[in-house]
């Protein structure tokens, strides 16, 4: 896999930095960067020089857009995107997230029968330059990936501009048709991506933010383990009745029997994980939360008490009641004398 974040992009960054109302020695100091400009290998130097310019010009396109997006920005829709369900929700998610910004292009997702595009509307009086866009659409095609544990092949690119001379294309995206002078910038690609389940949580955006802009201008890891893709879609369905592990193969996009030979291979099984979690959840709200029987059924989606308890003994050999603490008393005082 390449570490190498693209030419065209660092080459942007540097422009960018020299021309920004900043004091470029101070920048530098603080980016830590030993030499200027950066080598398109040194990814934490370019990162921590793009996290500069941003925090500098609280913008989180660092200065190199005509419109400023103010720092933070991105961090909150990805926040919002991680909780989309689908990738087409959380598409959605980050088109009217950014329609909150007052002069900023309006971002929309487009479904027809077998492609989907997500196309961003350009105002024609204002200049991009390609590796602005290229860029922007990269993000969202790297970012989109990272939601559903898996590269998004695209079917074309369309941007608003000319096409550039011979050898000067960026190539942020390669082995894509390009489609130039169309008024618009757009990312096409199969549809049916779009009904792919977010399997990333939280922890995981944390991890994904704390190593941005790098973790977004290369190839994304790899997915997590099944078993946490099941367990993540399982938690995401409470307090609505659990999905079957047939449906759960389905919105994975596997055959049940390969569903179920992958989880043997992981060493668990569909139940195995749904009555972990259930157990998990039961004893945290029971032991930590102080939930009362009734409460924990209805959170985890059991229709009567009886249920939850019957099941509850079935995973700890107890009853609900029997499991929480016993109540610590106070010790009476000593009478004195």
């Amino acid at each position: 896999m390449s570490t190498r974040i693209p030419e065209c992009l660092v080459n942007a960054v540097v422009t960018g930095a020299r021309h920004a109302p900043v004091d470029l020695g101070r920048l530098l100091k603080c980016s830590g960067l030993a030499t200027f400009p950066p080598s398109a290998t040194d990814r934490e130097g370019i990162s921590r020089l793009l996290r500069t310019l941003s925090r500098e010009l609280d913008d989180d396109l660092f200065g190199l857009a005509p419109w400023r997006v103010p720092r933070g920005a991105f961090a909150t829709m990805c926040l919002g995107a991680v909780h989309g369900g689908d990738l087409g929700s959380a598409l959605r998610r980050l088109c009217r997230f950014y329609r909150l910004f007052p002069g900023l292009p309006v971002p929309r997702v487009i479904r027809h029968a077998q492609l989907a595009s997500f196309v961003v509307e350009l105002p024609m009086h204002q200049k991009y330059s390609q590796v602005l866009i290229e860029a922007a659409l990269f993000v969202v095609q790297q970012f989109s990936g990272w939601l559903i544990g898996r590269p998004i092949p695209l079917h074309s690119l369309e941007f608003p501009h000319p096409a550039p001379p011979p050898g000067q294309d960026c190539r942020l995206i390669s082995g894509v048709p390009k489609l130039f002078l169309r008024g618009r910038a757009c990312l096409t690609f199969a549809a049916d991506v779009l009904d792919a389940p977010v399997i990333r949580t939280e922890r995981d955006l944390r991890t994904l933010l704390a190593e941005a802009p790098a973790s977004l201008l290369l190839p994304i890891g790899p997915a997590p383990a099944l078993a946490v893709q099941v367990r993540e879609l399982l938690r995401r369905s409470l307090p609505d009745r659990l999905p079957s592990a047939e449906a759960i193969a389905a919105r994975l996009i596997l055959s049940p029997p390969t569903f179920r030979r992958r989880l043997h291979q992981e060493g668990t099984s569909y139940a195995a994980i749904r009555d972990t979690l259930l157990r998990e959840l039961a004893v945290t709200a029971l032991t930590e939360e102080g939930q009362t029987v009734r409460q924990v059924a209805a959170r985890l989606g059991y229709s009567e008490p009886s249920a939850f308890r019957r099941a509850f003994r079935r995973w700890t050999g107890l009853s609900p009641n029997a499991f929480r603490p016993a109540p610590v008393r106070p010790v009476p005082e000593p009478r004195s004398a």
